[in-house]
């Protein structure tokens, strides 16, 4: 579930990140290198966290921590894009939040860990191969989702809003 759901919300906002930072914030296409590079930076930075994590949190430990801090992720993203056209703020908001998100890539490694801990040698890359069809999945089918989840929107702008309530749900309906 978590090499499924993980890649599905990371690759969610890849269409849209474009669109919203040209066309509805009026930035530079060299923006949207930079809001991707702050992920990714945290990206690694999430990998080498991982090793001082692991000496004082279980894997169940660490992944609570990840998804709580995807939680206010998705809850920063959607703030920052509450308001149609955007605030002052928006942006800076916009890069802390996927900052944020990418430091808690570190998900990925602990499925594998856990089965090469736990699972008998001959059922191993059974499992792992499990695990990675999953993540494959997800990676391609995150971007059609957050592109199909901005598609049902009302409007442009609250379709950007929908990689947020990816993890939210949608702030307007509480549901």
């Amino acid at each position: 579930v978590c090499n499924f759901v993980t890649p599905l919300d990371t690759q969610a906002p890849t269409p849209l990140i474009p669109l919203l930072v040209t066309a509805a914030l009026g930035e530079p296409i060299s923006t949207v290198g930079k809001v991707y590079s702050a992920k990714t930076i945290c990206s690694f930075i999430s990998f080498l966290m991982l090793f001082p994590l692991a000496r004082c949190l279980s894997p169940r430990g660490i992944l609570l921590l990840d998804f709580s801090m995807r939680f206010v992720s998705g809850m920063l993203y959607t703030f920052a894009l509450a308001t149609p056209g955007g605030q002052p703020y928006t942006l800076s908001v916009i890069y802390v939040a996927r900052g944020m998100y990418g430091l808690t890539l570190n998900s990925f490694a602990l499925p594998a860990t856990w089965i090469s801990i736990r699972m008998p040698l001959d059922e191993r890359p059974a499992r792992i191969a499990g695990i990675m069809a999953s993540l494959t999945f997800g990676v391609v089918l995150g971007p059609v989702l957050g592109s199909l989840m901005a598609s049902r929107m009302p409007d442009q702008w609250s379709g950007f809003q929908t990689s947020g309530y990816g993890i939210l749900g949608d702030p307007r309906t509480n549901e």
